[in-house]
C-alpha cells in the first residue's frame, strides 16, 4: 500500500515522492483534502490537526506538511501564513516591508507522519535571504521560491534544477528525515514479528511434545544439539512442525 501524501500542491508531491521513491523505494499517493485550517503561530500544532483531520478521511497511514517563511526583520512574519500574506500584498509589499531592511530569511517546515498508531512529525529550515526583484521564471504555486536565494547559494530556488534543490531544500530535508525512520520503523516490525513467530513456534512444540513423549524426547535431542544455530533455523524448524500437526 502505497504512503499517502494529503496536499493539493503538485509540485510538494513531486518533490517528495522524488525523494521517497528514489532514496527509499518508498512508493507515494497524491490525495487532495480541504482542510480546514488551525490559526497558530507552531507549525507543528497546524500539521498534528491536519495530519488528524486527513486520517478521519482516509484511515490509512499518510503524510501532510505545511510549510512557514520567516523574515528575520519582523517577528514570526509571514510566519505560519506565507500563502494569505502573499495573495494579500504580492511581491511588492514584500519589497517595500523589507525596504532598509535585514532581508535574511528562512524557510521551516513541518511534516507529519500518522497512522492508527502513531503520530511523529519531522522539522527542518533553510535559511538564507529575500531578493530585491522577482526572479524570473514565474512560477505562482511555488511564489516565494522567485525570491529567495538559500545561503551559500548566488542563485534563488526558482533557478535551480528539481535535483540540486532536493538536495538543500527545507522539504528534502524533512522527507529524508522521514524515510530514515520509516525504513527504522519497518525493521523493527519486522524484527517484532519474527521475534512472535518464534515464541509462538516454540508454544506449538510444547504443545506436541506434551502429547508424545517420544516426538518430546526427539524434539530435546535437536534442540540441545542446534541450540547454537541462528535463530532463523528454529524459526525455519518449527515452522516445519507446526505445519505437520495442522496440515
Amino acid at each position: 500500500m502505497p504512503l499517502l501524501f494529503v496536499t493539493s500542491n503538485k509540485h510538494k508531491f513531486v518533490e517528495v515522492s522524488k525523494i521517497l521513491g528514489e532514496e527509499y523505494s518508498i512508493k507515494v499517493k497524491q490525495e487532495n483534502f480541504l482542510f480546514r485550517e488551525l490559526e497558530s503561530i507552531s507549525l507543528s500544532e497546524i500539521a498534528i490537526d491536519k495530519a488528524r483531520q486527513a486520517f478521519r478521511e482516509f484511515s490509512q497511514p499518510l503524510i501532510v506538511e505545511d510549510t512557514g517563511v520567516y523574515f528575520k526583520a519582523y517577528k514570526s512574519f509571514p510566519g505560519t501564513q506565507p500563502k494569505r500574506v502573499f495573495e494579500g500584498i504580492g511581491y511588492g509589499g514584500i519589497f517595500m516591508l523589507l525596504s532598509g531592511k535585514n532581508r535574511k530569511a528562512f524557510f521551516h517546515t513541518c511534516m507529519c507522519y500518522i497512522d492508527q498508531k502513531t503520530i511523529r512529525t519531522f522539522e527542518g529550515k533553510l535559511h538564507g535571504a529575500i531578493t530585491k526583484r522577482v526572479v524570473p521564471p514565474k512560477k505562482l504555486e511555488m511564489p516565494y521560491d522567485m525570491i529567495f536565494v538559500p545561503k551559500g547559494e548566488r542563485r534563488a530556488i526558482v533557478k535551480m534544477a528539481a535535483e540540486e534543490k532536493n538536495v538543500l531544500s527545507h522539504r528534502g530535508k524533512v522527507t529524508r528525515m522521514l524515510g530514515a525512520w520509516l525504513e527504522e520503523k519497518n525493521r523493527t516490525s519486522s524484527k517484532t514479528c519474527e521475534k512472535r513467530l518464534f515464541l509462538l513456534a516454540i508454544k506449538q512444540a510444547i504443545r506436541i511434545t506434551q502429547s508424545s513423549s517420544c516426538v518430546s524426547k526427539t524434539l530435546l535431542s535437536w534442540f540441545i544439539n542446534f541450540f547454537w544455530l541462528p535463530r532463523n533455523f528454529f524459526i525455519m524448524f518449527f515452522r516445519q512442525i507446526i505445519y505437520a500437526e495442522l496440515f
